[in-house]
């Protein structure tokens, strides 16, 4: 199981990985300008180590260590910054929960406790049939009918023709 590691071995870790990752693509780029350098200028290849210029020494002398020091690096990076974006995104999350919770106090004394229970029934649900609150409330219809009104005054619902009867959904919180 994960064990608690501390910020700063995270850090360090990634910027380890980026600094090996440098040093590979440096030596890989270092190595394919004296192969390059070589070529131009005429300098016999065995000069360089006996190298020969076929297609596998190009591609593990210069095209896997590139590619390989860009992966470190891209990675390094990621990580080092994975920690950051995943602690903006709990602030946001426990910014939002705050904020609905104050929404859901403020709600509380606003509304009368028929208001209440209604907003209770569509919570977590889509819609509920405007018909079917007043078999799941007991309320008569008139008495639905005006709970919506307010609830629907104050932002809280909005309603849809479905037939001979209402959807009623519940509007999120903004």
């Amino acid at each position: 199981m994960w064990t608690y590691v501390n910020n700063r071995d995270v850090r360090l870790f990634a910027l380890v990985i980026i600094v090996v990752g440098s040093l590979l693509l440096l030596a890989a780029v270092v190595r394919g300008a004296t192969i390059a350098v070589a070529l131009i200028r005429g300098i016999p290849i065995h000069s360089l180590g006996d190298i020969s210029l076929s297609i596998i020494n190009i591609l593990f002398e210069f095209i896997i260590p590139v590619a390989g020091g860009g992966l470190l690096i891209i990675a390094g990076n990621t990580f080092l910054h994975a920690r950051d974006l995943a602690q903006e995104r709990l602030a946001e999350h426990r910014r939002l929960e705050a904020a609905s919770t104050e929404r859901a106090k403020i709600i509380s004394r606003v509304l009368s406790p028929d208001e209440r229970g209604m907003l209770d029934l569509l919570k977590g649900k889509d819609f509920v049939l405007q018909s079917d609150l007043m078999a799941l409330t007991g309320y008569s219809k008139v008495k639905v009918h005006r709970l919506l009104k307010r609830l629907e005054a104050k932002g809280l619902v909005r309603r849809s023709r479905f037939g001979i009867t209402n959807r009623v959904f519940a509007e999120q919180a903004r």
